[in-house]
């Protein structure tokens, strides 16, 4: 399953999201939740106002800055992973999804679950936290 496009199902913890930047393509596998993804969740707002809405959220996001091309292996988290995507792409491997992140997405996976990334041909900059409870 590709998560590129800007929904491809409705997420069973928030069914009745209605404005289409606030829909949520996510995986789940026997009841788990794996990740979540808000295609354009913060269309719009720059990186200040990201980091003030994450931190209203209880979060500390650090910014991170990736190089064209790097790839990170299979790898776990012990928390959920919070991701808002800044400038650049990454796609984000977890099983046979592919979630194909660019500016304004904000992305959550789920902690203990297997994934790998590799960052587009221009770099990313993205804002990313862990939390125990992100994706709720």
């Amino acid at each position: 399953m590709t998560f590129d496009e800007p929904i491809q199902e409705l997420c069973p913890y928030r069914p009745n999201m209605a404005d289409p930047t606030m829909q949520v393509a996510c995986r789940v596998d026997g009841g788990n939740r794996r990740a979540m993804l808000k295609p354009g969740y913060y269309y719009g707002k720059d990186e200040h106002e990201i980091a003030v809405e994450l931190s209203r959220e209880g979060l500390a996001p650090k910014r991170v800055v990736e190089t064209p091309g790097s790839r990170y292996d299979w790898h776990k988290n012990a928390f959920d992973i919070l991701m808002a995507f800044l400038e650049g792409s990454a796609e984000i491997r977890i099983g046979e999804d592919v979630y194909r992140c660019k500016p304004g997405d904000r992305l959550v996976i789920s902690g203990g679950i297997e994934h790998s990334a590799v960052v587009g041909d221009e770099g990313c900059v993205y804002l990313m936290t862990q939390c125990p409870t992100c994706a709720d």
